[in-house]
């Protein structure tokens, strides 16, 4: 399961990929206006001379402008409201659109004098308001209520005229709209005020009469400031009455059902005896032990007296001393009383041992029967008066509810009533003073200079026009114009270099190592380009000993690169082999005149030992070092004998055995097949015609690779015609200058030139002629090639 910090990640890396390519996509853009920067240059001179010539025609305006005040009168009419933060600058949009509105605009032509009414010329009375409309610009300062006037017009003076004509009509149409609101306003107040007068009567009228139907209840106010009715008071105290009745009944029911179980179980029943004191009373307890009330008070005061001697012979003890006579009286006092108290206890205690074993039990049952009667009784008679009460108070509910909702009715009326009286107050205050205070505190002014045309805003408009249209033209070029044009174009748009570019070249025979440029003419400049080729492929960051070469689409000349490219890393002293796996269309098998003979399909297909089997079928060219493997027999099922074991294991044999391996493979929109032969070598270089292939469809074969992690270490640029592409970038940049017979020495200073210091691998010392390399009975007849042993 994806975490959060997981897709955090992802959108970032999405985040940097869409920047990048951003980046990129602007990057190339830029690429192309520099190469057809003469379009922006074209561009830029036409628009500024049509700048130039709108600059010199286009008809002068002048400007006018004023400021007004505008202040919202609060509740107070004399105290208008200025402050910034205050909620008149709510309304400052209002008071703009009332300034530009047709209702003031009609006016202002009548108030403008006949010698300024230059801007309305020739046009007809519907259209003066949208003149005015057109050249008036309104804006409110930030934070304040002014508002700012401007006026354009061909004269200066007449945009002054204007300017004041219009902030006069303003002015009247604010007085006279006040001056007819307020009367509108008065008269609506007063006939909602006289409305709610009768209704409030009424109210009044309804909330008598319930009062009356429900009698004189004693209405009063409670805690909390409430109305209250007397029944719901006596209610309340019926209510918890009642509580407390069931609270003592449950407690004399809880201590007989102690007591009866004590009887039943033999308990000592001594220890009930306090919880019968606290339910019938101490007086019956005692009456029912024997004991008369007078003793208890008798031991009372005993034990009151006790405490008054005991303190006062402690007080003798510490002023006189033990041996005071009177502190040995008080002491006398004290021992008789405590001997008394002993005595007393221990005949309540014989008493209670008495009536352990006879009479206790029955009498704490029949005492607290009795107290549980009187209690059930007393609970009876208050539940009696509560449902009473509960009766009388549910038949109130209503009537005082009424009466509620009628009080709460008429004390809102009354409200509203007094609201419309004081806002008919502050209406006719204000009548002589409108909701808005509108001063001019900059009077019109015109510019002494035209505001229309402007030198600088033409030059800016043409500057940025003729940018974006030139730009505009060159995207659109670019995008009819799919091709590339320039090795750094291909290496702009798909991230890998141009690793060579070779020329339109002539193919010397049909079949054959005769049909290889780089074979029969060794030392011509066209050849240079495939040294270049590998010299490139020899200088990579990675191990390049596993190439495959591909093209974006059929017919780019790939088998015939491959064979050159073979052929000169061979005439640099290293083993290759090429192999045809365009088990389709096995290009590299025609060119050789290899289509009998067994190849890679059957090493696919066999299960022999795949080493064995290789050095069987690999022949030998006249080229030293050069070896080839043909595709075979076509098979029905090419991709699935790519994904075989055997491929793998033939790779592993040639790789022992052979510097270079060089794969030729269908083109990459045409199969799937070079995907998986890129994964299985060191990379893949793409061949490309530029004038045949488009971009788009180059793109998506070099995407098609990337997407499958295969890598590309570049492309090749085939068929160039420098003279055709010159004006694009493509074309050799350098001469060769060297031909046969030169030097090595000479050779390595050329390519060494050619690299830009880069050191290269030079050719062979001597290369002879390519027909002495064939033996006597293949002269003349390529498809005769004796192949050589393969070791």
């Amino acid at each position: 399961m994806t975490t959060g910090v997981e897709l955090s990640e992802l959108d970032e890396a999405t985040v940097d990929q869409s920047v990048s390519h951003l980046i990129n996509r602007v990057t190339q853009f830029l690429r192309v206006v520099r190469y057809r920067i003469n379009v922006i240059v074209i561009a830029l001179l036409v628009v500024s001379l049509l700048g130039g010539l709108y600059y010199a025609t286009a008809t002068r305006y002048y400007q006018a402008s004023a400021e007004i005040l505008i202040l919202q009168n609060g509740n107070d009419a004399a105290s208008p409201s200025m402050g910034v933060d205050g909620a008149s600058h709510d309304y400052m949009p209002t008071y703009e659109q009332l300034l530009r509105s047709a209702v003031v605009l009609r006016e202002v032509y009548d108030a403008v004098p006949p010698a300024y009414r230059i801007d309305f010329e020739g046009v007809s009375e519907k259209g003066r308001v949208g003149v005015l409309s057109r050249n008036l610009t309104l804006n409110t300062v930030r934070k304040t209520n002014i508002i700012r006037v401007h006026y354009r017009s061909k004269d200066p003076e007449a945009a002054v005229a204007v300017v004041n004509a219009l902030l006069d009509s303003y002015f009247k149409f604010v007085d006279r709209t006040h001056e007819s609101t307020a009367i509108q306003i008065t008269n609506v107040l007063k006939k909602e005020r006289d409305e709610l007068a009768i209704n409030l009567e009424k109210k009044e009228q309804e909330l008598l009469a319930a009062r009356q139907k429900s009698g004189d209840i004693g209405i009063g106010l409670n805690d909390e400031g409430k109305v209250t009715h007397h029944a719901i008071q006596r209610l309340h105290q019926f209510t918890v009455a009642l509580a407390e009745a069931e609270e003592i009944r449950r407690k004399y029911q809880g201590a007989l059902t102690a007591i009866q179980a004590a009887i039943r179980n033999g308990a000592n029943l001594q220890q009930h005896l306090m919880a019968v004191e606290e339910t019938v009373g101490r007086a019956v307890l005692l009456a029912g032990l024997g004991l008369s009330d007078r003793d208890v008070r008798a031991q009372a005061e005993l034990e009151r007296d006790l405490l008054k001697d005991r303190s006062e012979a402690d007080s003798l003890s510490r002023q006189y001393g033990r041996n005071h006579p009177r502190l040995q009286e008080v002491i006398v006092r004290i021992q008789m009383r405590e001997r008394y108290l002993r005595e007393y206890a221990v005949k309540i205690q014989d008493q209670l041992s008495k009536l352990q074993n006879t009479q206790l039990g029955p009498m704490l049952t029949h005492m607290m029967e009795q107290a549980l009667a009187n209690a059930q009784q007393q609970e009876n008679n208050i539940r009696t008066a509560f449902l009473q009460a509960q009766a009388e108070a549910v038949q109130l509910n209503g009537a005082l509810s009424a009466i509620e909702n009628l009080e709460h009715e008429v004390e809102r009326m009354r409200n509203l009533h007094n609201v419309l009286i004081d806002r008919i107050a502050s209406v006719d205050l204000k009548q002589q003073q409108g909701d808005i205070r509108a001063t001019v505190t900059k009077d019109a002014i015109a510019s002494g200079a035209p505001v229309s045309p402007r030198f600088f805003l033409v030059a800016v408009g043409c500057l940025f026009l003729g940018l974006f249209s030139g730009g505009l033209i060159i995207f659109i070029q670019d995008a009819l114009d799919d091709r590339f044009r320039s090795p750094d174009d291909v290496t702009m748009r798909l991230g890998v270099p141009t690793l060579a570019m070779v020329a339109q070249l002539e193919s010397p025979a049909d079949h054959g190592l005769e049909a290889v440029q780089a074979f029969v003419s060794p030392n011509a400049p066209e050849t240079e380009a495939f040294r270049t080729l590998r010299t490139a492929l020899s200088f990579n960051a990675d191990e390049t000993r596993q190439l495959v070469v591909s093209s974006a689409e059929p017919g780019d000349g790939k088998t015939t690169m491959l064979a050159n490219l073979g052929v000169s890393i061979a005439q640099s002293g290293k083993k290759v082999l090429m192999i045809d796996a365009d088990l389709r269309r096995p290009g590299l098998t025609n060119l050789f005149a290899m289509k009998k003979e067994q190849g890679l399909s059957d090493i696919l297909r066999t299960e022999e030992d795949v080493a064995e089997f290789a050095r069987k079928h690999v022949r030998g060219l006249a080229q030293e070092g050069l070896d080839i493997l043909p595709s075979g027999p076509r098979r029905p099922d090419p991709a699935e004998l790519l994904t075989s074991q055997q491929l793998g294991d033939l790779l592993a044999w040639a790789e022992t055995h052979y510097d270079q391996i060089l794969i030729d493979s269908p083109p990459v929109l045409a199969a799937s097949d070079v995907m998986l032969l890129g994964r299985m070598s060191d990379g893949v270089v793409l061949v490309i015609n530029p004038d045949k292939n488009h971009r788009r469809i180059v793109t998506r074969a070099f995407e098609s690779l990337h997407a499958m992690k295969v890598n590309v270490l570049g492309v090749v640029a085939n068929r160039i015609d420098a003279e055709k592409t010159k004006g694009y970038g493509y074309g050799y940049g350098y001469s060769y200058s060297y031909q046969y017979g030169e030097s090595d020495v000479e050779r390595q200073a050329a390519a060494e030139e050619m690299t830009e210091g880069a050191p290269m691998i030079p050719p062979p010392a001597s290369v002879p002629h390519p027909a002495a390399q064939y033996p006597p009975a293949a002269q003349g007849d390529p498809a005769a090639i004796v192949p050589r042993k393969v070791a």
